[in-house]
């Protein structure tokens, strides 16, 4: 049997253009989670080495699952 290997993917490695971005960011809106945005956010903000804003979007995606779970949606 052939041994199968795995590697780590990081979708900040494929954010590097406007366009892929202004495409990550469209398809998170459609998406329809209430978390999707924030996440997007915070993965762009990553792949910029903007950190900061990369958590504070982070919390806010965190927040908004652990609110919408407690209510059920």
């Amino acid at each position: 049997m052939e041994k199968v290997t795995f590697s780590n993917w990081d979708v900040t490695d494929h954010l590097k253009t406007p366009e892929e971005i202004d495409a990550y960011i469209r398809v998170a809106a459609e998406e329809g989670t209430p978390d999707a945005l924030p996440d997007a956010f915070s993965d762009v903000f990553r792949a910029q080495g903007r950190e900061n804003e990369a958590l504070i979007c982070a919390g806010l995606a965190e927040y908004l699952r652990s609110t919408t779970a407690k209510k059920g949606l």
